[in-house]
Formats: structure tokens, sequence, C-alpha cells
């Protein structure tokens, strides 16, 4: 059976029909543009994962986002979220990106998930400083260059997850405020958790497939229950 069957739709290009579908109830039918709009600026958010999706675009209005799915799309580059800068959790897991590249503006996040693509070489300053949780594994770049843990440590401060091992390392100098340990395991264990939740949700969906034979709609069920006010 054919285990990436969402790949036969490729080019979709993001669009406001596009996010409403996956957003909104009935994917916003019966809401005039302005309701429609209105709705999409209230969530937090944003499930654009299997979509066959190859290029990040039209999110420009969504400053107010601070979760964003982009997994097992056809992404090649990380591109045009330089205004999304509320985001959080970045999950770009199973494309075809090649380079980090795209995040500096990304201040405030704290997780991000590129396993599963091409990438060969990193630059350490790509990523924002603001990381704490970063996986990578199944790109060529783990296994090629023994050094990462210690040149992303070296460079990502506030690093203390990387592909799911814990770092142990010395306090950041400098920082007058310290989070305590108790503080950041209850944050460590809250994004491993919507991890898990986001591949618990990828394989039901793909088992679906397998079931009905074609592409199963998204809708509003892909937000999460505990959206955030």
């Amino acid at each position: 059976p054919d285990e990436n069957r969402w790949r036969h739709f490729s080019g979709m290009r993001i669009s406001i029909l596009l996010i409403a579908k996956r957003c909104l109830e009935r994917g916003g039918s019966g809401l005039s543009l302005e309701e429609i709009n209105q709705e999409l600026f209230s969530k937090k958010r944003l499930h654009l994962d299997r979509e066959g999706i190859e290029t990040i675009e039209c999110l420009e209005s969504m400053t107010q986002i601070t979760h964003l799915y982009l997994q097992q799309n056809r992404i090649r580059r990380i591109e045009n979220l330089d205004l999304l800068t509320n985001i959080s959790f970045l999950v770009l897991s199973r494309n075809q990106i090649e380079t980090v590249e795209g995040l500096s503006a990304l201040t405030k996040l704290l997780f991000l998930d590129l396993t599963d693509n091409a990438i060969r070489e990193i630059n350490p300053d790509a990523f924002p400083r603001s990381l704490k949780f970063l996986n990578l594994h199944g790109n060529p770049v783990v296994e090629s260059n023994t050094q990462l843990t210690n040149e992303l440590a070296a460079a990502l401060p506030h690093l203390i997850e990387l592909d799911g091992t814990y770092l142990d390392r010395d306090p950041v100098p400098g920082e007058e405020e310290e989070e305590d340990e108790e503080e950041l395991q209850g944050e460590r264990e809250e994004l491993r958790g919507l991890t898990e939740a986001a591949i618990s949700a990828s394989r039901a969906l793909e088992a679906m497939l397998e079931t009905h034979g074609g592409v199963v709609g998204g809708g509003a069920g892909d937000d999460d229950e505990e959206e955030e006010e």
C-alpha cells in the first residue's frame, strides 16, 4: 500500500480557503469573508500538515499564531515566517528541507522539529538562540557531523533537549532569573506531549487512508482542544 498517498496532491498552495478548511467548523461554510477572517485571527494553533504544500506563503497576516504544524508536506525551504514572531512551537518534519534558514526572526521559538528532511550541513547560528527543544534525527547531517551536539550546545545557550536526549549543562551566564529544574521539566513534558499527539494523529490518518483508499479531508477537529485564548 502507498503510505504517502498525500504526496499525489503536489503543488498545493496555502490560501485562506485551505486555512479555513483546516481550522473552522465545516470549513467556514455559511460565513462571510469578514467573519472567516475574524475566526481565523483568533486561532493560536494552525495545522497545515499532509497537504502537499511546496512553499510556505500567505501566512504573513496570521501574526497571532504560536503553534504551526507543517509536517508531511513537500516544503524545500524555510521562508516567509519573519512576521510570525509569536511562534513558540514549529513542526516541519518529513519535508524536503535541505538548509536551515529563515528562522532568525522567531525569537520566541522554543520547540523546532526538523525530523526526516534532507539537511546535510548546519550553521548553528541559523537557529534562534531561544530554542530549548530541537529534533534533527533522520537528516544526513546527524550521521556526518559527529560534533553536531557540541556545536549546537555552544551556539544555543537555552537548548536543553536534542533529539529526545536531555542535555546536562551549566546555567546560562549573566542571567538574573533562572527557571528552576521543576519548571523546565514541566515545560519539556508539555511540549513532548504535543509532539506525541501530532505523531498519533499522523498514524491515525494514514490508517484511515489505507482503509478508505483515499484522502480524508481535514476540518475543525485539527485544532487542539485546549485552544489558547
